[in-house]
């Protein structure tokens, strides 16, 4: 990629005709040298770089914000000095910085090779020796399950995410049911008779987000691309340093129904505590937490449960025990209001899960595999 073919916008403020070409130059050598060799692999059209370069109207001061959009993920840098030259080197010298880091973040499944894995998946399934007929009768057998496993994969994403164990935007659940639907197409011979396609459905996301959490870099290695780069900024200046940054990454408050603006103190309360019961759900250990959503979330029984996770039966119910003593205990000391044990987990811990479609152009992009 060069800066010929990534679209920028800059836009520059009090500078007389000297500084602007001197600010001008200074941009497209640092997107050149700083950035490019960064970016070569980034779909041309996805990669777009906003700035602003300004001087100060009362002394000889620069100051310069840039903002570098990428697929899933906007990066920022805000500098100031006497030097507009030496502003704008530092500034892209900070989003070079972060742009590494961005890309170490992906761990080994890059946003800009997704295309080139789903490309794979359709290959996957052409390939195979089944008849047209026996595809879309796979294709009519699982529509009717994308909703629930789509929705099954939020929750364990944003669960995983919020516990460290998958780093924001490492995977998506579009991929993930994408890549699930391929492997039970792929495995339909291995489903096991007593488990229920959209319960086995289950068992091969949980393969899929083990094999993601297998793949995270070590937390040691990262540095947060939220942390605020120092600068002294003056009140009446502070628009300037305002920046978009889009969060793709699933949060827990995407689980639960958010209440109206207008809603009443019950209502707000009721929010705080079920997102208190997210929060308390995604710091369980991983059976834990998943023995408690499949039995409170999907109404699975222990029986089923058992074989989605590969555990003795036993074990579900002891697993659930500890989990909801734990949650009823964490509460509790919260100030918040538990079920009592043998109440039903509505009260608690489930409240308010929120369920949304699957998105129309993903469900055709999955389904068009086995047209």
């Amino acid at each position: 990629m060069s800066n010929a073919t990534m679209t920028s916008n800059v836009t520059y403020r009090h500078l007389d005709k000297a500084e602007k070409a001197k600010a001008r130059q200074a941009i497209t050598t640092h997107v050149d040298k700083d950035l490019a060799p960064l970016l070569q692999h980034f779909d041309n059209e996805l990669v777009r770089l906003h700035g602003l370069v300004e001087r100060h109207t009362k002394r000889r001061l620069y100051r310069t914000s840039l903002r570098l959009q990428l697929p899933r993920k906007v990066l920022a840098a805000q500098e100031e000095g006497e030097d507009i030259e030496l502003v704008l080197r530092d500034a892209f010298a900070e989003l070079a910085r972060q742009l590494k880091k961005y890309k170490s973040r992906l761990n080994n499944e890059p946003l800009w090779q997704r295309p080139a894995r789903r490309r794979q998946l359709r290959e996957l399934v052409k390939g195979g020796d089944r008849t047209a007929e026996q595809q879309a009768l796979f294709r009519d057998l699982i529509k009717s399950h994308l909703k629930g496993l789509y929705n099954f994969v939020r929750r364990e994403i944003a669960y995983l995410t919020a516990s460290g164990e998958l780093l924001p935007g490492q995977v998506t659940p579009d991929d993930v049911v994408d890549d699930v639907v391929v492997r039970a197409y792929a495995q339909q011979s291995q489903q096991p008779a007593s488990l229920a396609l959209e319960h086995w459905l289950r068992k091969l996301a949980l393969e899929v987000l083990d094999e993601q959490v297998a793949r995270r870099l070590p937390s040691a290695c990262l540095v947060s691309l939220e942390t605020p780069v120092e600068s002294e900024i003056e009140e009446d200046d502070e628009q300037l340093y305002e920046y978009y940054q889009p969060d793709e990454a699933l949060r827990l408050e995407d689980l639960i129904v958010s209440p109206e603006a207008s809603a009443p103190e019950s209502a707000l309360a009721r929010y705080e505590l079920a997102l208190r019961s997210q929060q308390l759900l995604a710091w369980l250990p991983r059976p834990w937490r998943q023995v408690v959503v499949l039995a409170d979330v999907d109404g699975l029984s222990d029986e089923e449960i058992a074989a989605v996770l590969g555990i003795p039966v036993a074990m579900v119910a002891s697993l659930r025990q500890f989990a909801e003593a734990y949650l009823r205990t964490k509460l509790r000391d919260g100030g918040y209001a538990a079920p009592e044990e043998g109440e039903a987990p509505e009260a608690g811990w489930v409240l308010d899960p929120l369920t949304i479609d699957l998105p129309g152009e993903v469900e055709e992009e999955i389904l068009a595999k086995f047209a």
